[in-house]
């Protein structure tokens, strides 16, 4: 142990899977099967998984690394057996896209899938990110009060091919979506900006009609 449980916050990717391994053994099915039948396919989520939706490898983005040397696609080393195993089950490697994320924001704003008592708890601050931030983290969601007291909720991932960020401003019902196939230096700033150009104009609409 690092730290007493709740007075720190460190990320851990061996937490998540130890998650899904629990949901494999409560469940009595595979974790991909679980959220396929409990989440995605409810949200009308059929683009996304590890193996089990169809993909078509056409529209699989080419992935590149360093000086945009070739990396390849997710697609193109079959999984085994039944991987992903526990170094990324739970915690990564799950394929998507931006029309399912959507779709994913539009149940998490219903109760389409939780409800309302239940996002109060996933997004409720359990504990400070860092000392210099103002950022909380919750439930696998950085929560973050804007300066319009409104909330923001934001996470991100990455294989350091591919990166995704995914940031939901809750009160305004506006989400961000940013996929990319090649990590550079700044992609993680790429949505924050993008975030500041529309809530600029928000907040010039919402001035003008008051005027």
């Amino acid at each position: 142990m690092q730290f007493k449980i709740g007075s720190d916050f460190s990320y851990s990717n061996i937490g998540y899977s130890l998650l899904a391994l629990i949901i494999e053994k409560v469940s009595g099915q595979t974790y991909e099967q679980y959220l396929y039948e409990k989440l995605w396919k409810p949200s009308g989520m059929e683009v996304t998984g590890y193996s089990r939706p169809n993909f078509n490898t056409v529209l699989i983005a080419m992935g590149y690394g360093k000086n945009y040397t070739i990396w390849g696609k997710p697609t193109d080393k079959k999984w085994n057996g039944n991987a992903p195993y526990y170094h990324l089950l739970g915690n990564g490697g799950i394929l998507s896209t931006t029309e399912d994320m959507y779709k994913w924001h539009q149940s998490l704003m219903s109760e389409n899938i939780l409800s309302k008592v239940a996002k109060e708890k996933l997004y409720h601050p359990l504990i400070r990110a860092n000392e210099n931030s103002n950022a909380v983290y919750a439930y696998g969601w950085d929560v973050y009060m804007t300066n319009r007291n409104t909330f923001r909720v934001w996470h991100n991932g990455t294989n350091n091919i591919f990166y995704a960020d995914f940031m939901r401003f809750i009160d305004e019902n506006i989400t961000l979506i940013l996929m990319s196939n090649k990590t550079f230096r700044g992609t993680d700033q790429l949505n924050f900006e993008i975030a500041k150009i529309i809530l600029r104009k928000l907040q010039t609409n919402y001035s003008k009609t008051r005027q």
